[in-house]
């Protein structure tokens, strides 16, 4: 036993981790006296050799410390993260650390050196202590921050610890280091300055299996690259330079669409320190200037292909960020629609790769999947006749419907599953993809954020919903999440794979598309995104009639709140109530029964035309001249091609408006490629929106290629009439269909009396 109670340690090793399971771990701490003092070794009590950390033990009181001028430090310390951050970072990082641990509450960081605050103390000093002490290497990285480097470390060696007052009374983490590979200097304070505890050159290690010396994360790299898109347009080049945000908006000539997307790019510098806001002011850091950063902004091209040859998983992925980032100026300007840049050539096979084929994704993939066997399983026990019915909402380019298709195998016979999505074109690549699948499936354009009743589906038929990153795209997610019980009978289960966290690549990427900025309850949302997080998905399941029955993060992550990612199941009273607004007409005028597509059949054509095309009076003549008939032609053609139906059904007067594709234009980027092939021209997607109707973009085209088409067409040209207006069709106009009717219905544009008057014998034989 020690006579002197001990006051430091000194010449300290971490050798390795020590794991602790559920059974705990028995260790044995050794003393020994040697000539030049007391040493310690800390081992496996099972197996002597095994040592975890070894050095010597202090008993001599330590020699004086002055104390730290708080105020001064600060000053030299202007980038700010607030406790919200620092432990988003430090997840992001792969280091999850538990409500106990999570004592810092804010962290100032400037070149070489970091100040943070601790949280209040709210329990005594034995539980305190290794809260305390975590809660200061914690703070360590925001030397790392300074340089752009990032990546769990753990603590190596340090020469000194001496303790010069009690550990509760600490309220403030001092570290100071010449570079980030250094050895730091660290000190505990109390709120007036006063020195508890100081850690003398203090050096920490990477562990082998995060090895980020060579590469950058992908959120880093996107930091970096932001950081150069900026700096290229002449902004924050050097620490000091400044600019507003109404600057900012005026020379890069943000359209309006873009402008919150641009208040969130400034967000992310905020965030990496590399800018400080004062007033209204941007300003850059000095880390702009630090000589990691710019080696990283020169080097960052052969950094993204280390990253791409370490993690060849995230190629899709740092393929898209690098594309956007590189159309950044032309987005920004609105002069290119962000699907461009998403689907080349409407070719969906670029975005593939980010929903499916890494191992993170697979993983949230399979727990959805898993899940939904497991109440497939649970109905089925109950005595549930065949079929239990699953609806994919959003199912897009099928990265979920894979996972549950091999999840649901052996009970084929059992289940139906319906696959939609608000976009044609992926019902149509779902179709290509499992129309051959052992199970049934139906093919549906659905739009979660319109009343699915009104779209032809039935109320209360579905056992399971499930959809993965796409509710939080929809405006108001308590309209949404009232949409989706609709579908679901009493007791069944709504099941969702959601991004919990903002993340800098999503807000890069995603974020110049129009869906990631419509909600109308952003108040809900977290900050600069569409995004909920647990509790917030939590709450909005609660207020919808869903009982929160479970929450599933990254592996190792063990609080919801610091989930990244989450696959979250609600479930609805076994006894729904009867939502009062559902007009008896209406159900009588729309509900029908879901029937499965037979294997060797293709979903028949009507059931697309009531989302993919809108019916109008035919032309009394067909548009003059024979350029102007071939061009039209052509169109006609390309129009069939790319939406799968016939060219009869196309002439046939359901005369296309484009903007009513949504889905981000996903077709119409497929569309004007194909245009593009066919006649030789370099139109944007944007045309499509100009010219939203086959008519309209003859008459375009005939006006401004006429002379270059001609001689590709090899007929005569001749000038178009200005192109005739969709007409709307008269109530008693014979063939109007029921899809129209209730569009019109839907639109408030007749009333359910007026309907029934009019077409009692339509709606008597539906």
């Amino acid at each position: 036993t020690l006579e002197q109670p001990i006051t430091g340690l000194r010449q300290v090793t971490w050798l390795r981790p020590v794991t602790v399971g559920d059974e705990g771990q028995e260790l044995r701490l050794t003393l020994k006296q040697h000539e030049d003092g007391l040493h310690f070794t800390l081992a496996d009590a099972a197996e002597l050799t095994q040592v975890y950390s070894r050095g010597m033990v202090l008993t001599e009181p330590p020699a004086f410390s002055p104390p730290h001028d708080l105020a001064t430090i600060r000053q030299r310390c202007p980038n700010r993260l607030d406790r919200a951050r620092i432990y988003t970072l430090l997840t992001e990082q792969g280091v999850d650390y538990g409500p106990c641990f999570q004592q810092l509450e804010t962290l100032w960081h400037g070149p070489g050196e970091v100040l943070a605050e601790l949280r209040p103390q709210e329990i005594g000093v034995d539980g305190w202590l290794p809260t305390v002490l975590d809660a200061a290497l914690q703070s360590l990285m925001g030397i790392f921050l300074a340089v752009g480097q990032a990546g769990p470390r753990l603590p190596h060696t340090f020469s000194a610890l001496n303790v010069y007052g009690e550990l509760s009374q600490a309220r403030c983490v001092h570290v100071q280091a010449s570079a980030a590979d250094a050895p730091c200097n660290l000190w505990l304070l109390d709120a007036q300055g006063q020195v508890i505890l100081a850690l003398d050159e203090l050096t920490l290690r990477v562990p082998k299996d995060h090895n980020l010396q060579t590469f950058l994360t992908l959120e880093e790299l996107g930091r970096l690259e932001l950081l150069a898109f900026f700096q290229q347009a002449g902004f924050w080049q050097r620490s000091g330079a400044a600019c507003t945000e109404a600057q900012l908006r005026q020379r890069l000539k943000v359209s309006p669409q873009h402008q919150r997307l641009l208040a969130a790019l400034i967000a992310i510098l905020e965030g990496a320190g590399l800018l400080v806001r004062r007033n209204e002011v941007l300003v850059a850091t000095s880390t702009v200037d630090a000589p990691e950063w710019q080696r990283r902004l020169r080097d960052r091209a052969r950094l993204a292909q280390e990253l791409a040859e370490r993690q060849p998983a995230m190629i899709p992925h740092l393929q898209l960020l690098q594309r956007c980032l590189a159309a950044y100026p032309a987005l920004l300007r609105g002069e290119q629609v962000a699907t461009e840049v998403f689907f080349p050539d409407g070719s969906l096979d670029q975005v593939e790769g980010i929903y499916r084929g890494h191992e993170l994704a697979d993983h949230f993939h399979t727990v959805l999947a898993r899940e939904l066997r497991s109440a497939v399983e649970a109905w089925i026990t109950a005595g549930e006749p065949a079929p239990i019915r699953i609806l994919e909402i959003g199912a897009g380019t099928g990265g979920t419907t894979g996972h549950v298709l091999h999840a649901l195998t052996g009970l084929e016979s059992r289940v139906e599953l319906i696959y939609t999505d608000i976009s044609p074109r992926f019902t149509q690549h779902g179709q290509r993809r499992f129309g051959n699948a052992l199970l049934p499936i139906h093919f549906q354009t659905l739009d979660i954020e319109r009343d699915p009743l009104a779209q032809g589906f039935t109320p209360d038929a579905c056992h399971l919903v499930l959809a993965s990153n796409v509710l939080h795209a929809t405006q108001d997610i308590a309209v949404t999440l009232g949409h989706v019980r609709r579908l679901l009978r009493p007791g069944g289960r709504l099941l969702i794979n959601e991004m919990t966290a903002s993340r800098d690549f999503a807000t890069l990427t995603f974020g110049l598309l129009d869906g990631w900025w419509r909600a109308t309850d952003s108040q809900r949302r977290l900050p600069h995104s569409p995004l909920f997080n647990v509790a917030g998905w939590r709450a909005a399941f609660r207020e919808a009639g869903f009982t929160p029955i479970a929450a599933y993060g990254e592996p190792g992550v063990s609080t919801p709140e610091h989930y990244q990612q989450s696959v979250l199941v609600g479930e609805l009273p076994a006894l729904a109530t009867v939502d009062p607004a559902r007009a008896p007409a209406l159900e009588e005028l729309i509900a029908h029964t879901l029937a499965p597509v037979p294997l060797s059949q293709t979903p028949p054509e009507p059931t697309r035309a009531p989302v993919l095309f809108q019916e109008i009076e035919k032309p009394d003549s067909p548009l003059p001249g024979s350029l102007p008939t071939a061009i039209e032609t052509v169109i006609s053609e390309v129009v069939a091609e790319v939406f799968e139906m016939s060219l009869e059904q196309v002439r046939s007067g359901r005369v296309m408006n484009f903007t009513d594709f949504g889905a981000d234009s996903i077709l119409s980027a497929e569309l004007v490629t194909k245009l593009n092939a066919r006649l030789g021209l370099n139109l944007k997607t944007t045309v499509i929106f100009n010219y939203p109707g086959i008519r309209e973009l003859t008459g375009h085209l005939h006006h401004e290629f006429g002379a270059q088409l001609q001689e590709l067409l090899l007929v005569d040209a001749a000038t178009p009439p200005d192109p005739a207006p969709p007409t709307t069709p008269a109530l008693a106009d014979e063939g109007i269909s029921l899809e129209i009717l209730l569009r019109r219905l839907e639109a408030g544009e007749l009333d359910y009396a007026t309907a029934l008057a009019q077409f009692p014998g339509e709606l008597l034989e539906h």
